[in-house]
């Protein structure tokens, strides 16, 4: 056994070896090595200072055996939660103190009015750390989707526009939210369908809806891709009974704990004022989802399990949720589902990214340089002095409606395709 085990180590490492001495290989290295060290400059010197308050407040309860719901705190469902779980591990092994309340921070001279709290500059970089990987095992599985579907060359442009990607830098580096975690793996799940390992699809995608809903759509529409692959009611059956299993076993010991209430308030919070803003859109996903239904019905009775019909109509549908301006995260979603997309015309939803990217820089670092000045790490003065000229800038834009034009974007450029193809045609 175990030197079977030792063959299976040297046969990986021996193909990475040689895939990291190829041209795509070392192109792929140097283009990874540049966004991590951008990421780490960047998140060295801005830290947004919410949602990571809540961060410090869970970790501090789990250090108290609280659990992630046994405190107020924590208020989304598990998976991001265990991730907590181990960062909160690893640091207090390290010694890494976890934040600290801060005063001056209350009153006339407040960052934000909802929070008081300010991480460590370690416990901030040690999450970062986290989302950094998150961030290269997206481009890692967007390369390798590409690799079946597209191409070296494809694919090679696929993990260097999300890598390098400003939006996908501010969002891990500075924002510090975990949509990256629900793409993982929902673009795991896409490629074990497309790999025709049904199970494992079931897995990821159920781990994906328990970290974020977004994949909503794509489980939906998996299921008739599935019996489009494989004409098969075993095969389609394979795909739900893991999701279900997995999801259930996420849930038990949430049950259990009668915690049920505390892992679904991040979306039963939405759902109890849906007239305004971004919430309004909550009545709008049960027709999305029954077109989802309608989609993959009709999927499953072609008989032709076209993955560019599952790509485009996943990325129109969960576009549809974002039309409405929601919080500047939610839309990274989307990135990946244009790469995903084979049209020329998916330059304009790059562009549309760079421009979301700059709006996004602007507004978040104007409030993100206040643990690098807390904690008076050299440059502090430096640091101030470029947030003061960019604080006047942030407060006379709203770029709400950007975010609103970068969906829409990605609704038209199938239509403008189909447009196209079809004035090619006569």
């Amino acid at each position: 056994m175990c030197d079977q085990t030792s063959n299976i180590t040297f046969r990986l490492f021996s193909n990475m070896s040689d895939f990291l001495r190829s041209r795509i290989g070392r192109d792929l290295f140097i283009v990874a090595i540049i966004g991590l060290i951008i990421r780490y400059v960047v998140g060295a010197f801005f830290t947004y200072p919410t949602d990571v308050n809540y961060w410090v407040i869970v970790s501090e309860n789990l250090f108290s055996n609280e659990g992630l719901y046994g405190l107020p705190g924590y208020y989304y469902t598990p998976v991001w939660g265990y991730v907590l779980s181990a960062v909160t591990s690893v640091v207090g092994l390290l010694g890494i103190p976890l934040g600290e309340y801060v005063p001056e921070l209350v009153g006339p001279n407040m960052v934000l009015d909802w929070t008081n709290t300010l991480p460590s500059f370690g416990y901030a970089m040690s999450i970062k750390t986290v989302l950094f990987i998150f961030d290269l095992l997206v481009a890692i599985v967007l390369f390798r989707i590409g690799m079946r579907l597209y191409g070296e060359k494809r694919a090679f442009w696929m993990f260097t526009i999300w890598f390098l990607c400003p939006f996908t830098i501010v969002i891990s580096s500075i924002r510090m939210m975990f949509e990256n975690l629900e793409i993982l793996l929902l673009l795991l799940a896409l490629l074990c369908m497309v790999e025709r390992r049904p199970s494992w699809a079931g897995v990821m995608i159920a781990l994906s809806l328990m970290t974020k809903p977004y994949g909503i759509f794509l489980c939906v529409l998996m299921i008739g891709y599935s019996y489009a692959q494989s004409q098969s009611m075993r095969y389609t059956a394979q795909y739900i009974c893991a999701m279900a299993v997995t999801a259930l076993v996420l849930f038990v010991p949430v049950i259990l704990n009668g915690q049920l209430d505390e892992a679904m308030m991040w979306l039963t919070n939405r759902a109890y004022d849906t007239g305004t803003g971004y919430n309004s859109t909550l009545n709008l996903v049960p027709f999305i989802l029954f077109a989802s239904f309608v989609a993959s019905a009709l999927m499953a009775l072609s008989g032709k399990a076209s993955i560019t019909a599952l790509i485009v109509t996943n990325a129109v549908l969960t576009s549809m949720t974002l039309l409405n301006p929601g919080n500047i995260q939610y839309y990274l979603v989307l990135l990946p589902m244009a790469l995903l997309m084979s049209y020329r015309s998916n330059i304009i939803v790059i562009i549309a990214f760079l421009i979301l990217s700059g709006f996004a820089f602007i507004s978040y670092s104007t409030w993100s340089s206040v643990l690098y000045v807390h904690e008076g790490y050299i440059g502090s003065d430096l640091l101030e002095s470029f947030v003061s000229i960019l604080r006047p800038i942030d407060s006379t834009h709203s770029y709400n409606w950007f975010k609103s034009v970068v969906a829409y974007t990605v609704v038209a450029v199938p239509l403008l395709e189909c447009v196209r193809r079809r004035y090619a045609e006569r």
